[in-house]
């Protein structure tokens, strides 16, 4: 699953409206004081964090733990030099209170260019003039400490879109609305690109042993479809981090967590896998 954050309800509109348009069916869910949509094949995952470095951070943690992902995506507007509606891909991320530097992996194809970008408190105007070729936002830094909890740097991307050159004050929502409008098209397609490669790598480790092993631990851990699907997506993760998904199926009986006495039980196993994963 591809899990998306971003900052405001605006930026977030055009992705939703995407992914729509694509064939992905996005439903809100109900998730505490979460604002959440998930697509019904949960291929897609898409939150509002709230504005700021600690709300990002909160929320990305709650969401992670909540919904476990492939990768972390970080799509909202930033301050910059560059013409409004670009869309950039970071390399680099500075947190300007602690001034320390956060490197999300570009290991995936990337069709946007690279900027680096400092998260700060407050934004504050931007001199045209002034040589800076660094973006500006206030959540990058708290979303990337946060999925790093989770997922490995290769695995959390940050896409900026400029909005503005620093001038938030005079900034509206239809402001925001607009500017990730120009690149929603293009975010949405790498996303949905992601999503495959993302399944395309996991199934190249996964298709010797799927047919066999998978299905009799799908079988004997004796739960519900959700369970099975949760039991394929830990799968998932071990070949995406690069581990071998048949030793975790063979440890499973080795260990006797399978198979599972009853669903009870089925549920305490995928439980403790998460916890150990994760």
């Amino acid at each position: 699953m591809i899990a998306v954050f971003t900052a405001l309800y605006p930026e977030a509109q055009q992705l939703l409206d995407r992914f729509r348009k694509h064939g992905a069916r996005m439903k809100r869910l109900e998730a505490g004081n979460l604002s959440v949509w998930k697509s019904e094949d949960e291929n897609f995952l898409l939150a509002l964090t709230g504005s700021g470095e600690i709300a990002s951070a909160v929320t990305t943690a709650r969401v992670l733990t909540q919904f476990p992902a492939d990768f972390a995506v970080n799509f909202g507007t930033a301050a910059g030099n560059e013409p409004a509606g670009s869309c950039f891909c970071i390399d680099k991320i500075t947190e300007e209170a602690t001034e320390r530097d956060f490197y999300p992996g570009l290991e995936w194809r990337m069709p946007f260019g690279e900027r680096a970008l400092v998260t700060v408190p407050r934004v504050a105007p931007q001199s045209s003039d002034s040589g800076i070729s660094h973006l500006i936002d206030m959540e990058g830094a708290g979303f990337f400490q946060a999925a790093a909890r989770f997922l490995s740097p290769d695995r959390i991307v940050l896409l900026k879109v400029v909005s503005d050159a620093g001038n938030s004050s005079g900034l509206t929502a239809d402001d925001l609305r607009k500017a990730c409008e120009v690149a929603a098209e293009n975010v949405a397609g790498y996303l949905f690109w992601l999503q495959q490669a993302a399944d395309a790598r996991a199934g190249a480790h996964a298709d010797a042993w799927e047919t066999q092993l998978l299905a009799k631990a799908e079988k004997d851990l004796h739960g519900s479809e959700a369970m099975r699907q949760q039991l394929r997506r830990i799968f998932r993760w071990q070949a995406l981090a690069g581990e071998d998904p048949e030793k975790l199926v063979h440890m499973l009986y080795a260990d006797g967590s399978l198979p599972a006495s009853d669903k009870k039980k089925g549920k305490e196993v995928l439980e403790q896998l998460e916890r150990d994963i994760l």
